[in-house]
């Protein structure tokens, strides 16, 4: 890939982190606290799998966007430690 095209695929990641922040934020919204996400925005269905996928997500991109987009990289890696402390009895 070239440079271009990395910097488009950089921006896409950081656009579709923003989208699981955005179903991060509507789990709260319903009351199911920091750490889970909802399937969907317009759903309230919880399940362990997506929940365990965003962490995954959230390292990574986070990985990826340190140097394009460094703000956002670091927003990305509190998500995944609620997340990690959820899934190990120590959340709330």
């Amino acid at each position: 890939t070239n440079a271009e095209q990395k910097t488009r695929l950089l921006a896409q990641v950081a656009c579709g982190m923003e989208y699981i922040v955005l179903l991060q934020d509507r789990a709260k919204e319903l009351g199911h606290g920091d750490g889970p996400v909802v399937h969907e925005s317009r759903q309230s269905d919880l399940t362990t799998g997506n929940t365990v996928m965003a962490a995954m997500i959230f390292a990574r991109a986070s990985r990826l966007l340190k140097d394009s987009h460094p703000a956002l990289a670091a927003d990305f890696k509190a998500p995944v430690i609620r997340r990690l402390f959820l899934f190990c009895g120590a959340g709330s």
